[in-house]
């Protein structure tokens, strides 16, 4: 079992240090570490804290040698670096489709062959795939997104793996989210300021970075994220007039939207329709590539493939995306 320190403390009993090992594999597998330095705060449900026997006089002789971190709220942190153990996480109940059980496959065939140290959660997907597959392949209930350690590897390592032995190459869709956005904006108000950019091929990012007078294009793509995931708010008709198409989105988020299951946090309703809309297109596609027998890994609005599979893999991304989009822009890297 991969450990990221000494596995035990003498000071404690078998059940607390199983407590303060659990607490430190599910950080591990929730917030999915790059490095160490991430660790944050997770949940822990009184039925967790049951299993371990976490009496109020545990948690606090465990926070008094500087253990763990707690909250009357249910946040927990280990603060101590120690051993991860895989066994202590409980299997996911969701029920996999053919497809997602074809995608979970392909991460058998994954390498990262680097020196460098490879992030804690990578190292222990790497070490554990072969009893615990099914623990780094999940779906989310909000969107039916999918999670695998491709997703949370940092960009700049993912050209370095390998598949199937075979150096990699990316196809993603340029500003997929703002172009879902375009497409459901002219289907709600009709002909609007943004949909029109888009289908122009305008950098969205860009005219934002120019109307807010920010510094990068980064920034704006920021600022746009913030803008259209957050709360209601008049930020975006400062920056492009008070127009039809901004009354609506304000409106999205401020009503009850019934397929979102996060029915009391409306401003989430537009998230959850980008998101939603994303894995509806990208589905289309993973079952393309599947079909025809093209091993892929998939990072959201990207695909990860074979440099020998690249050609065939931009042929069913661009057939596809053309079912969708007026205008669209496939970047390959």
């Amino acid at each position: 079992m991969p450990t990221t320190h000494l596995p035990h403390n003498t000071k404690f009993n078998k059940m607390e240090h199983q407590l303060t090992t659990y607490i430190r594999t599910k950080m591990l597998f929730k917030l999915r570490f790059k490095y160490l330095h991430d660790y944050s705060t997770i949940k822990l449900h009184t039925s967790e804290l049951t299993r371990f026997k976490a009496t109020n006089e545990v948690l606090l002789k465990l926070a008094s040698k500087n253990e763990i971190w707690y909250d009357c709220e249910g946040n927990f942190k280990a603060l101590q670096k120690g051993l991860i153990d895989i066994t202590l996480i409980k299997k996911p109940s969701i029920t996999l489709t053919p497809l997602h059980k074809w995608m979970r496959d392909q991460l058998k065939h994954v390498e990262l062959p680097i020196s460098e140290p490879i992030p804690p959660y990578f190292f222990t997907f790497l070490h554990c795939r072969e009893k615990y597959l099914e623990l780094f392949f999940t779906v989310d209930k909000f969107c039916e997104r999918v999670h695998t350690p491709i997703t949370s590897l940092q960009r700049d390592l993912r050209p370095l793996l390998r598949l199937y032995g075979e150096a990699v190459v990316s196809l993603d869709v340029a500003q997929m989210q703002p172009t879902l956005l375009a497409k459901i904006l002219t289907a709600n108000v009709g002909t609007n300021d943004l949909s029109n950019a888009i289908d122009k091929g305008m950098d969205i990012y860009i005219l934002l970075q120019e109307k807010a007078n920010l510094v990068t294009r980064d920034e704006g793509k920021k600022l746009l994220f913030k803008i259209l995931f957050g709360y209601p708010s008049k930020a975006l008709a400062v920056l492009f007039g008070d127009a039809e198409w901004i009354n609506w989105i304000n409106d999205y988020k401020s009503r009850t939207e019934s397929r979102n299951i996060h029915r009391d946090k409306p401003h989430t309703n537009l998230a959850w329709l980008l998101q939603n809309s994303e894995v509806h297109v990208m589905s289309k596609v993973w079952q393309s590539l599947a079909k025809e027998g093209i091993p892929f890994l998939s990072v959201h609005d990207e695909i990860i493939v074979r440099i020998s599979d690249v050609d065939s893999t931009e042929t069913i991304f661009n057939n596809e995306l053309s079912k969708h989009f007026q205008m669209y822009k496939i970047k390959i890297k």
